[in-house]
């Protein structure tokens, strides 16, 4: 029997460049396994919501950060002048979770930046050869991804001026209306600091690809087909990569496809991971 969301937590976490604003969804009853949610750029945790509700019913606690710069977390707005920080904030969260749930699974779950923080992440745990098996998570969760392929922009583009609305990242035109409505989330420009930092954490993830530090672990990618941002093909090809790798695409999504019309599908997809990751079946 599913159980439900008795509570959602809102705490601060010291950051790499101040505060952090964290989330958490706890089940009913003691959870099974640990989401750490990293959102994209320009969104904020609280968004997701849906997803952690979802989760929670399950047995699953979320812990999602405000990454800094983003939502109620310190920062200029969508400024990243290099994702080292981002995922030194991330280990934060997943350390403090880890304090507060000791022993139970923990899956990342990154959507499009975010994404790139969490397969940083994950290597660098990896890569820095700690010999405590519970310092590995169980699972990777990647969506709306760009670990090949990433940004790039015609020389003499001020990237400021590329504006993109955020409602047009999805075709529900209900969440569409939200999302525009909603002041944590930016609708302006890129900034060109973030946009050289992205440059160049897709090009620190070629090399952890290359070298295997990704390859012990089960590894979803959830991606649209028509994603204009982050396109299909580099997540092909990282699925193909990863011996534990699989990709799940659907063909009429934009690139936040956890917030899509089909979006309970998608939940239930990344669901069904989580519970073969923790040896149970959804309820």
């Amino acid at each position: 029997m599913s159980t439900t969301v008795v509570w959602h937590q809102e705490s601060r976490l010291a950051g790499r460049r101040g505060e952090l604003h964290v989330h958490r969804w706890s089940p009913a009853e003691s959870p099974r396994a640990v989401l750490l949610l990293l959102h994209g750029l320009g969104e904020h945790a609280g968004q997701y919501a849906s997803l952690a509700e979802t989760a929670a019913g399950e047995g699953i606690e979320t812990w999602a950060p405000d990454q800094a710069g983003h939502g109620h977390s310190a920062g200029v707005r969508v400024l990243v002048e290099s994702v080292d920080y981002l995922v030194a904030d991330a280990e934060t969260v997943l350390a403090e979770a880890r304090r507060s749930r000791p022993g139970l699974p923990v899956m990342v779950v990154g959507h499009s930046l975010g994404a790139v923080v969490a397969a940083l992440l994950v290597g660098e745990i990896r890569g820095r050869g700690r010999a405590d098996p519970a310092a590995d998570v169980a699972g990777l969760v990647l969506t709306g991804s760009a670990l090949r392929g990433g940004p790039s922009l015609p020389p003499g583009i001020d990237p400021w001026l590329l504006r993109k609305d955020p409602g047009e990242l999805v075709r529900d035109p209900d969440q569409a209306a939200r999302v525009r409505a909603d002041p944590l989330v930016w609708a302006g420009g890129l900034r060109r600091e973030t946009l050289s930092a992205l440059v160049a954490a897709t090009a620190r993830t070629a090399p952890l690809l290359a070298e295997g530090a990704l390859d012990h672990l089960p590894v979803l990618l959830l991606h649209s087909e028509a994603d204009d941002l982050a396109p299909v093909a580099g997540a092909r090809e990282v699925a193909a990569a990863l011996p534990r790798g699989r990709i799940v695409t659907y063909p009429e999504d934009r690139h936040n496809v956890l917030h899509e019309l089909d979006r309970a599908t998608v939940h239930a997809e990344l669901l069904r991971f989580a519970h073969n990751l923790i040896g149970a079946s959804p309820a």
